[in-house]
């Protein structure tokens, strides 16, 4: 609130202030600070766009400052290095103080390119196929349910075909058929055309192929075992 009763504020000295955050600024209505001095403070982690609301900024001083050289940080550094307009005194000589393992490592040095590489483009593209093939998968079984049933038959009745093509079979035929003397029209008008003469099985039907002068028991006992 402080600063709402000086919008033409154009320099600001906040050193040796403990200031952890820049995050005041947001709220701070500077739009004509051009100078801000922020040395010997305990900022670590700084949030780019703050300087968004500092359209007027052209000189930025952040020196000693406990600097993190993690990801949180990324974004500043990335910010350090594009911007045009404002001038950050003495970046090169930024150091980390976090974590440990790079204590008095140069802010610029870190790497933020792996951070930048957070996989969030990968974790999009395989959660938009994941919700498609769900939804696909929804509605082939609601639309097309019979119709996959059916073709997952014939590739059965195919694969086996393919293999007892391939295969001796110990069996005369591959089926015996007891029907009615009723049906005896049907099946021979309408399924030995299908099955012997689409599909090449070999059936058999106790008019035609039982042995005659054998006893009817064996002979559809011989059928029943030997298909």
């Amino acid at each position: 609130q402080i600063f709402l009763s000086v919008p033409k504020l154009q320099i600001l000295d906040f050193s040796e202030t403990k200031i952890k955050s820049l995050d005041f600024l947001v709220q701070a209505n500077l739009t004509k600070l051009r100078y801000l001095k922020l040395t010997d403070n305990e900022i670590s982690v700084i949030n780019e766009t703050v300087f968004s609301f500092l359209p007027s900024l052209i000189y930025l001083d952040l020196s000693n400052n406990p600097f993190s050289c993690e990801c949180s940080n990324s974004g500043f550094i990335q910010w350090v290095n594009d911007n045009k307009q404002t001038q950050v005194v003495n970046t090169h000589q930024y150091k980390c103080s976090l974590p440990v393992d790079k204590l008095e490592t140069a802010l610029l040095d870190f790497d933020i390119q792996p951070c930048l590489d957070d996989g969030s483009f990968f974790f999009f593209i395989s959660s938009t196929c994941l919700v498609v093939l769900t939804l696909l998968t929804s509605f082939i079984y609601h639309f097309l349910k019979w119709q996959l049933v059916y073709t997952f038959h014939l590739f059965l009745a195919f694969l086996y075909d393919s293999w007892k093509g391939k295969k001796q079979d110990p069996h005369q035929f591959d089926a015996f058929v007891s029907y009615n003397v009723h049906d005896e029209d049907w099946v021979y008008r309408e399924m030995l055309p299908v099955l012997e003469g689409e599909q090449g099985w070999r059936i058999c039907l106790h008019h035609r192929d039982f042995q005659p002068g054998k006893p009817i028991i064996e002979n559809i006992t011989d059928a029943i075992y030997g298909s």
